[in-house]
């Protein structure tokens, strides 16, 4: 059974947008850095933010801490018409089983979820991902991080679960790339 997201009130989410605003401004920050003068920075897109947003509210449900890739992932293949979605569906997977396998793989909630949600965190696994999105979305000359970009990022890190169910799905680094160019507009 697919967890359904529940609309979430205007206090969850402006929580939730405070915490991560930071661990994005440190992504960002981390980038801008190292870019060079003449490129524009890149930001995350409403998409991207959603999907991040999705992870952690998905994390804080099941009671799970912190935030990792695979609940990344699982966010991501929760909005069909995702650009990770629909670059999935263009390599033959498909999404809906790919969800359910992970919901599966996913460890059971660790303690029950709090009536006030917590401050999300995310495992060093998932900051690199949200480090290697912005590298992605850089590399490819994009102005913002789509959930593309975030499903590049999962698939560089080979150690994460997430990471081993896309590669046994036949979907290489470079497929996601070669699909991103084809759906994002410079």
């Amino acid at each position: 059974m697919l967890t359904q997201f529940p609309t979430m009130t205007n206090s969850t989410f402006a929580l939730s947008t405070i915490v991560m605003v930071p661990t994005i401004a440190l992504v960002v920050f981390r980038y801008l850095r190292e870019r060079p003068a003449n490129i524009p920075p890149v930001g995350f897109s409403e998409e991207a933010r959603a999907t991040i947003d999705r992870a952690a509210h998905e994390s804080r449900l099941r009671g799970d801490r912190p935030t990792t890739p695979e609940h990344l992932l699982f966010a991501m293949l929760a909005d069909r018409l995702s650009s990770a979605a629909l670059v999935l569906e263009q390599s033959g997977v498909d999404v809906v089983a790919l969800r359910t396998r992970l919901l599966d793989g996913l460890p059971g909630p660790s303690r029950p979820p709090a009536s006030e949600p917590p401050m999300p965190a995310y495992t060093n696994a998932a900051r690199l991902v949200l480090e290697r999105s912005t590298r992605e979305a850089f590399d490819a000359h994009q102005s913002e991080v789509l959930s593309v970009h975030l499903l590049a990022g999962v698939l560089q890190d080979r150690r994460s679960t997430a990471s081993r169910m896309l590669r046994a799905r036949g979907v290489s680094l470079q497929a996601v790339r070669d699909g991103g160019r084809a759906l994002s507009p410079r």
